[in-house]
């Protein structure tokens, strides 16, 4: 009897094949799927610079702004800005790049400009060889450095995306007139940092005849 039963069993195993286990049979994947994170890319180029990408997409079709990466965040705290003469200011006024309330402003020409009078016109004179990037503060009248260039570096194009998020994008370097490597800078007044994201190569692109590369 006893072994009437166990025939009943080995058959029923075999017409029953939900009874076997089938992860060798159906290739099931047991590897790690754990995801790499990627590189945060950069800020929508297009979206906030688009006449920039126009002209230098139209000289260089290559140009992918997809292609940015994010290659350091510093911080840049409020402790190290300091305090201004707003008499001093008022010749550059015109010249900076307020955000929407006017509560900061770019400015790309305090450190490094003179104003003069010339032909009974104020103008401004490179008064030296380096050049720099820096944040005003208009309601407390202070200033801090954002970025240092040394002789080589131009902000091309910046936008305040509100009146706390300041994006702008540099030449940081280039070769004659029709070669530039490019970075673009997020700036958040609510963090203090400032966010960089490099281009991979350069772009082959006359960067002095962008309309907005007035000051350097």
């Amino acid at each position: 009897m006893k072994f009437t039963f166990f025939l009943i069993i080995i058959f029923t195993l075999l017409i029953n094949p939900g009874c076997r286990d089938h992860t060798a049979d159906n290739g099931a994947d047991i590897s790690d799927t754990t995801e790499v994170a990627e590189t945060p890319a950069g800020p929508e180029f297009e979206q906030f610079f688009p006449e920039l990408y126009t002209y230098l997409h139209r000289q260089d079709p290559a140009f992918n702004p997809s292609l940015f990466e994010e290659t350091a965040i510093m911080e840049k705290p409020d402790s190290v800005a300091r305090t201004l003469d707003m008499q001093e200011l008022k010749p550059f006024l015109p010249y900076l790049r307020f955000n929407q309330d006017s509560t900061y402003a770019l400015d790309i020409v305090t450190y490094n400009y003179v104003p003069v009078m010339r032909n009974g016109k104020l103008v401004l004179d490179e008064g030296g060889p380096d050049y720099e990037v820096g944040l005003i503060n208009m309601v407390q009248h202070k200033r801090k450095q954002l970025l240092f260039f040394g002789t080589m570096g131009i902000v091309m194009d910046s936008r305040w995306a509100d009146k706390d998020d300041l994006h702008f994008v540099v030449a940081a370097e280039w070769v004659g007139q029709d070669s530039l490597r490019v970075e673009q800078y997020h700036y958040s007044v609510r963090d203090q940092t400032l966010q960089k994201f490099s281009y991979p190569s350069f772009i082959h692109a006359d960067w002095s005849k962008y309309p907005k590369v007035a000051i350097r």
